[in-house]
């Protein structure tokens, strides 16, 4: 039987939609009685759009301008916690952790965090959080090389998890999609997610072999040519059930791995697969560790591959549907959902 908490502070951005709310909403679902501090709330993320609050973020790191802080001290002077989780807290200051320490005596400071710090995606963005790393209890991080990199930082101990997301079973589950919509939103070949220059020449490399395919998600203007990006961009970030709904129009969904966040899995790695798609996947170690090649997701290792396996797959509907079928059993069988992720994490946390 996992031990599990008995009174958490969940700290993180709880957008509707967003994987930290889906892990907070998990945490719940285990009967763990939960107090929430948003550290993104709407009026926030507003600002925060703002060009020279960009800016400034970019050159100093970010503002605490939800007073998550404040927050977190007020909750922890109105009851003990066994936990506080906090999750990408890029604005708690190491002060702030001192101080709920000796509010609660025998909290553990968790600190959960799916990006890369020390790579190029962390520049920056992380000053606050880097100073306080010493202070958290125990580190959960994706990724090998963050281990070592986390303990010459002062850590006082770090746990590498895959998978490190789960699928959120409200959300990823496979929907019906009319044939309006898998026009509109989807169609043969697809992904979902940031821009990224190697995610661009792959999806150039596509478009200019013929085969139809569009991308939704944020800066794709900036790595796409202006004709290249009006054909293949089909709109902004999704989340929730639209995420969902686009995953269900694509026949073959795609899962690049961020090279600047030296990422072996992601979100989607979990996500696809549990939505009911055919994901074909950046080979990698924990990618194969997670499915099965060829029974269960497909992988790819260079842009020549890409190309053969999309041509190789769109013709075969068939395969395709008992590649996702497995994968989705797959990620049923061995937990990779919210719920059961969440649970591995919060018993090692207090086990170790």
């Amino acid at each position: 039987m996992a031990v599990l908490p008995q009174r958490m502070m969940y700290v993180g951005q709880l957008r509707p939609g967003s994987t930290s709310a889906h892990r907070a909403r998990a945490v719940r679902e285990l009967g763990i009685d939960v107090v929430a501090v948003d550290t993104h709330p709407e009026s926030v993320r507003i600002r925060e759009a703002a060009f020279v609050e960009r800016v400034r973020k970019r050159l100093l790191g970010p503002r605490d301008h939800a007073g998550a802080n404040r927050a977190m001290l007020e909750a922890a002077q109105q009851r003990a916690f066994d936990v506080v989780w906090v999750d990408r807290g890029t604005t708690v200051e190491r002060r702030t952790l001192a101080e709920l320490r000796t509010t609660c005596p025998d909290v553990r400071l968790v600190h959960y965090n799916p990006d890369d710090p020390f790579g190029e995606y962390g520049m920056g963005e992380f000053r606050r959080f880097m100073k306080a790393i010493p202070e958290y209890d125990v580190h959960l991080v994706p990724r090998k090389p963050n281990v070592a990199e986390y303990l010459s930082s002062g850590a006082r101990r770090v746990e590498q998890i895959v998978p490190f997301w789960g699928y959120d079973a409200e959300t990823h589950r496979p929907l019906a999609v009319d044939d309006e919509g898998r026009r509109r939103l989807g169609g043969p070949v697809g992904f979902i997610g940031m821009a990224e220059k190697e995610r661009a020449a792959s999806i150039t490399r596509l478009a200019r072999e013929g085969i139809s395919v569009k991308v939704w998600g944020n800066r794709w203007s900036a790595f796409l040519d202006g004709e290249m990006a009006r054909a293949v961009v089909a709109g902004p970030a999704q989340f929730g059930e639209a995420y969902s709904k686009i995953i269900a129009a694509f026949d073959i969904n795609l899962a690049f791995l961020r090279k600047q966040n030296r990422d072996e899995h992601t979100s989607r790695s979990v996500e696809l697969p549990a939505a009911g798609a055919f994901m074909l996947a950046e080979r990698s170690d924990e990618h194969l560790q997670l499915f099965d090649e060829g029974r269960e997701a497909e992988f790819f290792g260079s842009d020549d591959e890409l190309v053969d396996k999309v041509r190789y797959y769109g013709e075969r509907p068939d395969e395709r549907a008992r590649i996702a079928a497995a994968g989705r059993q797959r990620g049923l069988r061995d937990g990779y959902d919210n719920r059961s992720v969440m649970r591995e994490m919060l018993s090692r946390v207090l086990e170790g």
